[in-house]
């Protein structure tokens, strides 16, 4: 019995689940990984991980084109069928990868799959990486047949379960507007002269006009075959405002010569056109966009060829649907590897289908796999379409994208030389005013304590509100399944991390504050002039010192997260010290201006801090 697409009357409701892949830059370690979860209907927590990306595609690649060879034949063959034991192979397949993942989101993540389908909603789960980040490998990998041992199931064999790639800070060529109806520009690439390497079966090609014909409304389908060539394809997108690029022909992986022959590491992907006298033209997915670029209505581009959605080992260029979305497309769907007759067939009826209903791409796209796993149950062929899109959400917040970069530069290697660099040179200007003052037998009045005494107050607060903020936010994501101790432990290392990333940049708000009564700028201002020049002093360095501090939460609790998955914490006191000692820095300034206003005041306050700041540059620096 043939199983046709769902209702389109049935509204499901997706909870989204985005996790990004960053390439961790602070390791000298390309195989070193970040998995960082920006949104989830529940606490989620990432980690860090270990991925060699290269041996990885080409095992999946391997087995998987062993699974698709068989497969093929197994329609025929009761024999090959039983013996390729694909459910199996293709669990094992799911599981390895699932292994990628760090333990932490191993262990939550089912659950929480298991809390939304019980709530009676889908799951759309969105894996990204930056546009230049090494880490955008990891789009390439099978995500589609994620595998869970304790329910024995393939995550996105149902339609529930949207899987999506998306690639972040590509720059589109065009708005977003495919809407319905929408017109599609079908190119058949077949080669007559060669039908053994690169002829397609009539019966695909019959199948796929069938099955685009009858989702496409009447006049807004347009064929291009004999030849299915580049210059035939432009010359149909020239005619009328398309949408969609349909391409069925072949694809392969060439690996590229330089200049003298001398081969190099270095493979690229291309589409296999056919010319008008049957020769060649090969097509790489970044050469395909260029040639879109002149019909920006383009909005997605479908690819029936093999190595159309997954990269080989070692390849630059290797998977053409991350090409096409890296030049600007916003839409790709492609396959993985070689798909049967029947399975496209079944596919591309029920996506089309769908879009033309107004479903989304990713919906359509996980429509057509359930369909191919409902009609063809003995098959692998339904993990195969993939989705890539550079169609990216903004970021909750402008101040999150600020503290997480400035994560990144406090992590990097060269940070402690910078900051011994900056804490050295405040120190000289310090020690250079001091002495000036001394030679010259001059004293300075301080700032009032009564407007620092306010000051300080608010701060006080300020780690328990920041911290609040980071678990609202889902940036601090407690893992449901620990037992109260460690939850206990991981609060206290984020609040920890939020007082202590705010004492210390208000603290050197203060050694700039002092080294401006020192020079003696603060004397020549009248009392309204001086609350007025504390006012712009401290509001910026308390926003600062927020940021800096939310950044802390984020980047300590990641660690403490990853950490945890070699021994699960247990709260210890040591956390409890650290959050004192901030709140001891936090409290400094107004503890020395109410009780030891000599401490810091000119010229003995700038020696003093001069060679405190010096000191702690040279160590730093030499670290």
């Amino acid at each position: 019995m043939e199983t046709r697409s769902p209702n389109p009357q049935l509204k499901i409701n997706f909870d989204d689940v985005i996790i990004r892949f960053t390439q961790q830059i602070y390791y000298d370690n390309e195989q070193a990984f970040q998995l960082e979860v920006r949104q989830s209907p529940g606490p989620l927590p990432g980690g860090a991980f270990q991925a060699d990306v290269e041996s990885r595609l080409e095992e999946f690649r391997r087995i998987f084109g062993q699974r698709v060879t068989i497969n093929q034949f197994s329609y025929h063959s009761e024999k090959l069928l039983a013996e390729a034991g694909s459910a199996q192979d293709l669990a094992y397949l799911g599981n390895r990868l699932y292994e990628l993942l760090p333990e932490s989101f191993r262990q939550a993540f089912p659950h929480l799959v298991q809390d939304v389908f019980e709530k009676g909603r889908g799951l759309r789960l969105v894996i990204e990486a930056r546009a230049g980040d090494k880490a955008d490998r990891l789009l390439s990998l099978p995500w589609e047949i994620l595998f869970f041992n304790q329910t024995q199931a393939f995550l996105a064999r149902s339609p529930r379960v949207l899987v999506v790639r998306r690639l972040l800070d590509a720059v589109r060529r065009s708005p977003i507007q495919i809407e319905t109806p929408f017109n599609i520009v079908h190119v058949i690439a077949h080669d007559s002269g060669n039908p053994e390497e690169y002829g397609i079966s009539a019966e695909l090609q019959q199948a796929e006009r069938e099955g685009i014909g009858r989702a496409i409304v009447p006049g807004q389908y347009r064929l291009v075959e004999k030849p299915g060539s580049v210059e035939q394809l432009l010359a149909a997108l020239r005619e009328g405002a398309y949408h969609v690029v349909h391409f069925l022909g072949h694809g392969e992986i060439h690996e590229l010569e330089a200049a003298g022959s001398t081969r190099v590491d270095i493979k690229c992907g291309y589409l296999r056109f056919v010319g008008a006298n049957g020769d060649a033209q090969w097509v790489t997915g970044e050469q395909l966009q260029h040639l879109l670029g002149f019909t920006p209505t383009v909005q997605l581009a479908v690819l029936n060829a093999c190595h159309g959605g997954a990269s080989a080992s070692g390849s630059v260029g290797g998977n053409i649907a991350l090409e096409l979305t890296y030049s600007g497309l916003p839409n790709v769907v492609a396959m993985q590897s070689d798909i049967s007759q029947g399975a496209a067939q079944h596919f591309v009826e029920a996506f089309y289908a769908e879009l033309q209903r107004g479903q989304p791409v990713d919906y359509a796209v996980a429509v057509g796999r359930a369909i191919i796993a409902a009609n063809l149950p003995q098959t692998i062929d339904w993990c195969l379409p993939v989705l890539y899109t550079n169609i990216g959400l903004p970021e909750p917040l402008p101040l999150v994208g600020i503290a997480n970069r400035l994560w990144q530069w406090v992590s990097s290697p060269q940070a402690r030389w910078r900051l011994g660099v900056a804490n050295g040179v405040l120190g000289i200007l310090h020690l250079i005013v001091g002495l000036l003052l001394s030679l010259s037998n001059k004293r300075l009045a301080l700032p009032d304590a009564h407007l620092a005494n306010w000051l300080t107050a608010g701060l006080v607060v300020a780690p328990a509100l920041l911290t609040v903020s980071a678990y609202l936010l889902k940036r601090l994501a407690i893992p449901a399944m620990w037992p109260r101790s460690a939850k206990t432990a991981l609060i206290a290392c984020s609040f920890g991390a939020a007082a202590l990333g705010l004492s210390m940049p208000i603290l050197y708000v203060w050694f700039a504050l002092m080294l401006l009564v020192g020079v003696g700028f603060w004397e020549i201002l009248s009392p309204v002039a001086q609350a007025v020049l504390l006012g712009l002093i401290f509001i910026p360095g308390v926003l600062c010192s927020g940021v800096f501090s939310y950044s802390q939460i984020v980047g300590h609790s990641r660690a403490f997260i990853t950490n945890a998955q070699v021994k699960l914490p247990t709260f210890e006191w040591g956390e409890l010290a650290v959050i004192i000692a901030s709140y001891l820095m936090l409290l400094l300034p107004w503890a020395i201006l109410t009780f030891w206003p000599g401490f810091i005041t000119p010229p003995v306050g700038n020696l003093i801090l001069g060679m405190l700041l010096s000191i702690l540059g040279y160590e730093l620096c030499k670290t």
